[in-house]
C-alpha cells in the first residue's frame, strides 16, 4: 500500500475544479502501480489538499480503480475536524479504507492542542483509541494498520515497546470480548 500524500496548492480553495484533475492524475497512478500489485491509498493531512477521510474517499471514488483507496488518520481528524462524530465517519470509510492510522492521543478540544498531545504512543493520552479500532473490527474492517509515529518526544525504542505492548493487549481484549 502506498500512502499518497496530496498538496495541489493551487487548488486549495476550488476543490471543484481540483478533484476531478487530481482524480485523473491518482487514477493514472494506480494504473501503473496495478502492474506491480500495489495498492494507492489517499492520506489526510491537515495543510494539504486532502485534509479529511471523507475527502480521501471522496477522490477514492472518483479516481475509481480497484487499487484505489482511503486512509483513515487519527491524529489529523482530531486536528482538522474535532473529536465530535468521528465514530460516523470512520464507519463510512470503512468500505474505502485501505489503511486506519491510529496513535494515543488526548480528547477534548483537539483542533486547538498541539501535536505532541495528538500523537503520543499508543496507550497514552485520553483518547479512546482502543474504541476506535474496535468500531473498525466490528464493523467488518480487515485492512491495515499503521502507527503514527511523528515527532514523539520519547526514546524511540521505549515509544516503540509501548505501542506493541497496547497493540497486544487490544488484540487480546477484542478477542475476550468477542
Amino acid at each position: 500500500v502506498i500512502a499518497l500524500f496530496s498538496n495541489v496548492k493551487y487548488f486549495m480553495n476550488n476543490k471543484e475544479e481540483g478533484d476531478p484533475l487530481l482524480a485523473k492524475a491518482i487514477g493514472e497512478l494506480a494504473d501503473f502501480a496495478a502492474q506491480f500489485g500495489a495498492k494507492i491509498a489517499i492520506y489526510p493531512h491537515v495543510g494539504n489538499y486532502c485534509e479529511t477521510s471523507e475527502h480521501s474517499v471522496r477522490l477514492a471514488k472518483m479516481a475509481n480503480r480497484p487499487n484505489v483507496g482511503a486512509i483513515f488518520n487519527t491524529c489529523h481528524l482530531l486536528k482538522k475536524e474535532g473529536e465530535e462524530g468521528w465514530e460516523q465517519k470512520l464507519i463510512d470509510a470503512l468500505p474505502y479504507l485501505y489503511m486506519i492510522s491510529i496513535n494515543g492521543a488526548d480528547s477534548g478540544n483537539t483542533q486547538e492542542m498541539d501535536w505532541d498531545r495528538l500523537i503520543q504512543p499508543l496507550g497514552e493520552g485520553t483518547f479512546d483509541t482502543y474504541k476506535l479500532v474496535k468500531l473498525a473490527k466490528d464493523n467488518g474492517y480487515k485492512g491495515l494498520f499503521g502507527l503514527q509515529c511523528y515527532a514523539i518526544k520519547q526514546d524511540c525504542e521505549v515509544a516503540l515497546k509501548k505501542s506493541i505492548n497496547t497493540w497486544n493487549s487490544y488484540k487480546k481484549r477484542y478477542v475476550t470480548e468477542k
